[in-house]
């Protein structure tokens, strides 16, 4: 009776599970092939084949100047041409003439497209009403191309500040787009290719009303946006179609597009570590590897790779690219090359230092990301993505992060403008240049992975306090590490940043916005001087400044508000000089021909390529930085497309440093996303324990998973004995905190409980560590002459240790790692045997445990054979 009813509970499972009602709100009555291709919530359907039946289809029409071309092959029939002017675009209704969207709450708009122009192209627009909208005020879905890129803009601004927006790659041949608003999300897909994805605050309902206009090219901003471009296949749905759904209309022409696409990306493997992740080429690769020296895990992209010893011939060969496209998979052979290990010291990596921008959240903080091996082209964020580093002074806001290093002291820091955009003041871009926050945020740490926490200094104060000129702010500081600058062997860093100056106190009269700079050893108030002029920006302002040093050149790259930007060099030893330094001008409005509006410029050298720099320039506001590159600085930067480029979404003005392999390994090590065994067992000490003999008996490491399928580390645990009474005999229990990168501290919480950024004693914490545990005995102590085990507790303790392990006198390695004889990491300690307390593991209680259910398990098994014999 029990084995039926358990089975029919797995098969309602398997039926429910299998009906795919829950999954794709398709509810029973549906005809589930039509529900697959969207038939049942067509709202629209042009095919633009001919004037009677091209411009009407689903529940709606289309009406308006236009034209009709040839589409993208000769057997799709014709598709509307328009010539970017006001005389043509479509405005689509429903077939009674009233609003197509209205009580719409999700939304897949599909289209072919070849845009004519890389100036704004609106392929699709839907708002409350018609009419212009005020920046920052707008109220509406925009499909955007520009510059060869689409971006699909949700807007329900009111606070004068725009959320963050997917985009993609588009270009300027014949693409099939398909983009899904979701109540929760909107997502692009390219060629049926999943692009970018964005979380979406405002419902469809919110945004287009009752009464909301549709329009196919054309926005209402000023007297109107037009778009110049082919535009075919139309469709519209009332529903947000499944990733299998999209995959399943795109016409074959663009699956073989996409498909010649990615074989022709497709580019030499080069590995230069243990652990490595191969490109996934946007999810669309998985490897196989014939190579012994090649295994490839089971995602199909993480590989663990033997490597030639340092000094040794790079090894080549061939690893197979499977690629899966829209229900199609080939197989490639691709050449791969296996350097040589790397000694500690050689130059491997990259370090990037940067925020994210999230209008609905708080997300200006800090963040790092680490490059996939050696390759500057690719990069991985670290803790997961979230924020590891916060400030709970000033503003509480954190943007435009620096890192640098100081070599005398062997200290990085990270600085930062002190602002918070989301969830502060909200006082706008205007107030916030004027009487606002001239303090820089600083951390600084020895290692990359344990910072210190933030403090400020004033940059407009000297080292006495005395307020030295009239800036309304700073913004955007980095610095550059000059040596010799108070002497032989006494070096500074030379800082610089924007600030809006003005001619009085109350800050009325604007001298304009520009760079200053001042210098510091150490970026506290102690060791400042404030430099005062050092890039005047004009009428228009210069903003966010970048250096480049090259031999005897000398780069600045800076955001001209009249020119985007701009870069220009000098030869001048003291180039912060602004009465000497002569510059001149090498390239401008870099970036914007394919970005548009760029800010925020990082730029870094490749230090395994001789003349080879990049360019990260922030295109705002998404989908954040985009990458550029220059082998001749003389010439300027160009723009970098290479098809397996990988920096994730949103990473927003920020900075980049070279790295050892020690410390790219470190790091890496250090990125935990877990405990391997989180109970460390029980330690024992006896009544009058010291602090210093508690901690010889507790783990110095936990063993842990790390991010990215990296494997495991041991990370060193800082343990709270603070419940500890080791006057009192009893069982305490303790826990402790893993030293990753999760442990700084991200996050902060005011009085009372309060998250507002004008809370009272607000104390920083980490919101996510990693912890273990454990319990603590203490004993009462034992008679110096009896050994409770038998042995001997004198002399060379030949005949026994109360540690248990090996008899050299030595500690047993699982107080290092929390499990017995693991052995996998010395301490660096010198070897002690402390004579105070000792662990246990806990491994016997859970073999006890299992030899019980066992035996259960074992009478249950005796007693159905009885009755079976019984009957």
């Amino acid at each position: 009776m029990r084995k039926r009813k358990c089975l029919a509970l797995i098969l309602a499972a398997a039926m429910i599970s299998g009906s795919g009602y829950l999954g794709a709100g398709i509810t029973p009555g549906m005809d589930r092939a039509k529900a697959a291709e969207g038939e049942t919530s067509l709202l629209a359907e042009f095919t633009f084949d001919d004037e009677e039946t091209g411009f009407s289809g689903g529940q709606a029409k289309a009406s308006g100047g236009h034209t009709l071309t040839d589409s993208y092959e000769a057997n799709a029939g014709k598709a509307l041409h328009l010539d970017g002017t006001a005389n043509q675009w479509l405005a689509v209704t429903n077939n009674e003439g009233e609003s197509l969207l209205a009580g719409v709450e999700e939304l897949t708009i599909s289209y072919d497209i070849k845009n004519e122009r890389t100036q704004t192209n609106w392929a699709v627009y839907a708002a409350q009403r018609a009419g212009s909208w005020e920046y920052g005020q707008e109220h509406y879905i925009g499909f955007l191309h520009n510059g060869g890129n689409l971006t699909v803009e949700r807007y329900n601004n009111t606070n004068g500040s725009r959320p963050s927006s997917p985009s993609a790659k588009v270009g300027e041949e014949w693409t099939h787009v398909d983009a899904v608003l979701s109540k929760t999300n909107t997502t692009i897909y390219v060629n049926g290719v999943e692009k970018s994805s964005v979380e979406s605050a405002y419902t469809i309902p919110e945004l287009l009303g009752e009464n909301s206009i549709l329009q196919i090219g054309k926005a209402d901003w000023g007297s109107g946006e037009y778009t110049k471009a082919s535009m075919d296949n139309l469709k519209i749905y009332g529903q947000a179609l499944s990733k299998d759904q999209i995959e399943k209309q795109v016409p074959d022409y663009f699956v073989n597009q996409e498909l010649e696409r990615l074989k022709n990306s497709l580019k030499e493997v080069v590995l230069d570590n243990e652990t490595a992740t191969l490109s996934s080429y946007e999810g669309m690769v998985t490897w196989k590897s014939s190579m012994p020296q090649i295994v490839v895990q089971e995602d199909g992209c993480t590989v663990k790779v033997q490597q030639p010893v340092n000094g040794e011939e790079a090894l080549k060969g061939m690893l197979t690219a499977v690629l899966h496209v829209l229900g199609r998979t080939e197989e490639i052979e691709v050449p791969v090359t296996i350097k040589p290990q790397y000694a500690p010291t050689d130059q491997y990596g990259y370090l990037m230092v940067h925020f994210v921008e999230d209008s609905q959240g708080y997300a200006e903080k800090i963040y790092l990301d680490i490059s996939r091996g050696d390759n500057p082209e690719q990069w991985d964020p670290l803790n997961g993505r979230k924020p590891i580093l916060t400030s709970n002074l000033g503003t509480t806001g954190v943007r435009d992060p620096f890192i640098t290093y100081n070599p005398e002291t062997q200290t990085y820091y990270i600085i930062a403008t002190d602002l918070r955009v989301f969830g502060g003041d909200n006082a706008g871009w205007g107030e916030w240049q004027k009487n606002y926050s001239t303090k820089m945020n600083v951390w600084e740490s020895k290692d990359l992975i344990t910072w210190s926490d933030v403090r400020q200094f004033d940059v407009v104060q000297n080292m006495d306090g005395e307020k030295l000129a009239n800036l309304g702010m700073m913004w955007a500081p980095e610095t550059t590490w000059v040596e010799d600058y108070y002497g032989e062997g006494k070096g500074a860093f030379v800082v610089y940043w924007t600030s809006h100056r003005y001619a009085d106190e109350a800050q009325t009269q604007s001298l304009g916005v520009d760079i200053m700079w001042g210098v510091t050893t150490d970026f506290t108030q102690e060791t400042w001087e404030f430099g005062g002029m050092f890039l005047e920006g004009g009428n228009a302002g210069w903003i966010d400044t970048n250096i480049i040093r090259d031999g005897e050149k000398t780069y600045h790259i800076t955001k001209s508000n009249a020119e985007e930007i701009i870069m220009e060099v000098t030869t001048a030893k003291d180039w912060w000089n602004y009465e000497t330094t002569e510059w001149t001008r090498v390239q401008s409005h870099i970036g914007q021909s394919r970005f548009g509006a760029v800010e925020g410029p990082a730029s870094f050298k490749d230090h395994s390529q001789e003349n080879r720099w990049y360019l990260f320039v922030d295109d705002l506001p998404t989908p954040g930085y985009q990458p550029m590159i220059s082998t001749d600085l003389s010439k300027g930067f160009e723009y970098l497309d290479s098809p397996d480029y990988f920096l994730t979404t949103h990473t927003k003005h920020g900075g980049v440093i070279s790295l050892t392999k020690a410390q790219y390994d470190a790091i890496r090590n250090a990125d935990a996303v877990s405990a391997v065994q989180e109970d460390l067992g029980v330690a024992e000490v006896e009544v009058g324990t010291d602090e210093a003999g508690m901690k010889e008996v507790l783990p110095k490491t936990a063993e842990v998973n790390l991010a990215y399928n990296m494997g495991t580390s041991n990370l060193p645990v800082v343990w709270d004995t603070a419940g500890v009474d080791t006057e009192k005999v009893g069982t305490y229990d303790i826990i402790g905190t893993v030293q990753s990168i999760s442990a700084n501290k991200d996050q902060w919480v005011g009085k009372d409980g309060s998250t507002s950024y004008l809370a009272e004693d607000k104390e920083l914490y980490s919101s996510a560590p990693i912890q273990v545990t454990m319990k603590v005995q203490v004993k009462e102590k034992e008679d110096p002459g009896v050994d409770p085990d038998g042995g001997d507790q004198g002399g060379d303790n030949q005949g026994g240790d109360s540690q248990g392990g090996s008899n050299d006198g030595k500690p047993d390695d699982s107080q290092n790692t929390g499990k017995p004889g693991n052995g996998s990491q010395s301490t660096g300690q010198p070897a002690k045997k402390p004579t105070a307390g000792k662990v246990k593991t806990g491994d016997t209680t859970d073999m006890v445990i299992w030899m019980v259910l066992l035996g259960v398990c074992a009478a249950s098994g005796a007693a159905v054979i009885a009755r079976r014999k019984r009957s």
